[in-house]
């Protein structure tokens, strides 16, 4: 679900994106799933006014470099989408099977990893870590609180917290200690003070990484892993 701001908008935009497609586009096996194609949408440039503006501030800023669509467009839409996915919950619930999540958010470092895209961040976080760290905290605050508002609207008592890059296949520990597990902690904390179930949805291999989920709020972490895990 999505909150009723432009800056839901603008993030869902930054979302949107190309593909190659299997047995369609070259180098894409026809028994692969579809490939999203990473563009640079955020800049290095853009770190000094997320740490000045938090993401919701950005994001509404420089709307119309990430959309065509008016204030008033976007906040229509979200609306929208709000109300399907409570209309799909709806028929879950008619079935008896219960909805996990009503809202979804990603950690500040897949959300950064994603819109620079792995590459450009990956240098990021080398070459300018204070600087990406700094923007990190002062984006992740506004993720709490539109996670914990989307879940409001919808009902259903949990997030799911998107987590895909930041674990021991990617990164170093050093990395990992520094960029992502203070802020997954201080996300799923959040959560669980508001009675939120916290999904964690990890992709690759998080075996380096499985010893730090002890600090997490016991009872309110779901783990979401591929076959990767060991």
């Amino acid at each position: 679900a999505l909150t009723p701001r432009v800056a839901s908008g603008v993030t869902a935009a930054l979302g949107s994106g190309d593909y190659r497609f299997p047995g369609q586009d070259p180098g894409v096996s026809e028994y692969s799933q579809p490939q999203y194609v990473e563009r640079e949408r955020l800049t290095v440039e853009d770190y000094d006014e997320i740490i000045n503006l938090g993401w919701s501030g950005f994001a509404e800023k420089h709307r119309e470099r990430f959309t065509f669509f008016s204030p008033d467009q976007i906040i229509a839409w979200t609306q929208r989408q709000t109300e399907h996915y409570t209309r799909e919950r709806e028929t879950w619930d008619a079935r008896g099977i219960p909805s996990l999540c009503g809202a979804i958010v990603q950690s500040p470092l897949m959300f950064l990893s994603t819109k620079r895209s792995l590459t450009a961040f990956t240098m990021d976080l080398h070459r300018i870590p204070d600087k990406v760290e700094a923007a990190m905290d002062a984006m992740v605050d506004g993720f709490i609180e539109g996670a914990i508002e989307a879940a409001g609207l919808t009902g259903i008592p949990g997030v799911f917290l998107v987590l895909e890059r930041g674990g021991g296949f990617y990164y170093p520990l050093r990395i990992f200690e520094r960029f992502e597990f203070p802020y997954m902690k201080k996300m799923t904390e959040a959560f669980a003070a508001e009675g939120l179930l916290t999904v964690m949805h990890f992709d690759q291999d998080w075996t380096l990484n499985l010893p730090y989920l002890r600090e997490l709020p016991r009872k309110m972490c779901v783990v979401e892993l591929d076959s990767t895990t060991d």
